[in-house]
């Protein structure tokens, strides 16, 4: 499998980030188109910014996945992301959900290897699919560095969103 990357998502969460996405956007241009004659700017502002910070908290969910390489995988969670080399893979545990098993004893959670009622009546079969997708590309361990983990949260991303829709309801208002 040299140079191969494999992407592990559950669809789910990406099918309804972005329709969640493409409803409210336009509602929300909409609301503070039609609202104008109603309501003041301060509680235009107010819902912009819940609206935002909605859309943020769903996109968060829908970027996570998992990304298996030669060198090793990247768990991409809600708000954190983490570097893990195949040489600090001890095992890979599947139920009630998947999580990375580290030789230093720490667990990483995969959010989108979490278990469902449906998932636990139907076997964790999901999970059973992804422990093996991960176990099948880990292959030969080459020595790597350290685990990294940062933060990921695409606040600049949040900030724009949020400045451009509250510059949009400003020059409504005014």
């Amino acid at each position: 499998m040299s140079g191969s990357t494999v992407i592990l998502r559950r669809r789910a969460h990406v099918v309804a980030g972005v329709a969640l996405t493409c409803v409210s956007l336009p509602v929300l241009v909409t609301l503070i188109w039609t609202g104008r004659a109603r309501s003041t700017f301060e509680d235009t502002a107010l819902l912009v910014f819940v609206q935002v910070s909605v859309i943020w908290l769903v996109s968060l969910v829908a970027k996570s996945r998992i990304v298996l390489s030669d060198t090793g995988m990247t768990v991409v969670n809600w708000f954190r992301k983490y570097s893990v080399p195949w040489s600090a893979v001890h095992s890979v545990d599947a139920i009630p959900q998947v999580s990375i098993v580290l030789t230093s004893g720490r667990r990483i959670d995969c959010a989108v290897g979490g278990g469902s009622v449906i998932d636990n009546m139907r076997g964790n079969r999901r999970q059973r699919d992804m422990r093996s997708r991960i176990e099948s590309f880990r292959g030969a361990q080459a020595a790597g560095g350290p685990v990294r983990e940062q933060w990921d949260l695409h606040l600049v991303k949040f900030s724009a969103l949020l400045a451009v829709m509250l510059a949009y309801a400003w020059l409504v208002y005014r």
